[in-house]
């Protein structure tokens, strides 16, 4: 993260806020070249694009993906989030598929569900890792299904010493486990709040005991 970001960060982790937590690294008002995310996605969606590639970019988070369609100007169409109307998000999905030669589409990982065939993209790129692996599972099957001809590359943007890699290793430990649940269920559900209370304080611990001194990482 640049300074600025961190900044945010540790706040976020001393007011126990995981979401701003999670929203660390894109922080708008932080000049383009010093936001490492967000400058890595721009120059990796110019190349992917200038190279015919098709790339699907999720977020959970609709703040990141205005910052991310700001950011890429016209390589993207208006990101697909919740609230848009099924008949605008369709023909936004059948736009990228149509396209002739790269293209970008960034989606609010929640929207694009199962039945789903976006098998002419060969990139997917995650935003900040997801709580349930089962989700990020779910959008890379969007792109690497049956009929897929191409190997698909998927990238995930982790910032170093933030919650971003408590969150993968904890999904890394209990992959199984969230593979065994087929819907939600009330021990899911509490499962789920308990382990958000477990990461902030974990976070909280780390951040209390480790250097001031980020660069020394």
């Amino acid at each position: 993260m640049s300074a600025r970001e961190r900044t945010g960060y540790v706040s976020a982790v001393q007011n126990a806020d995981f979401m701003a937590m999670r929203q660390a690294g894109w922080l708008l008002e932080e000049p383009l070249v010093d936001s490492p995310k967000r400058s890595w996605l721009v120059n990796f969606a110019r190349e992917a694009v200038a190279n015919g590639h098709k790339v699907l970019i999720f977020s959970y988070f609709r703040a990141i993906l205005a910052i991310i369609s700001q950011d890429l100007g016209t390589l993207t169409s208006p990101p697909l989030t919740g609230d848009m109307v099924p008949a605008d998000r369709q023909t936004a999905l059948d736009t990228f598929v149509a396209h002739d030669g790269g293209a970008i589409l960034c989606a609010q990982i929640n929207t694009i569900g199962a039945g789903v065939n976006l098998q002419a993209a060969d990139t997917v790129v995650f935003c900040e890792p997801q709580l349930n692996p089962a989700i990020e599972a779910q959008a890379v099957s969007r792109a690497y299904r049956m009929g897929q001809t191409r190997s698909v590359t998927v990238y995930r943007l982790l910032s170093t010493h933030t919650i971003d890699q408590l969150i993968t290793a904890r999904s890394d430990q209990k992959q199984d486990l969230f593979d065994r649940f087929a819907k939600p269920s009330a021990v899911a559900v509490a499962s789920q709040d308990a382990l958000l209370t477990q990461l902030i304080a974990q976070e909280q611990q780390r951040l209390a005991e480790q250097p001031a001194d980020w660069d020394e990482f």
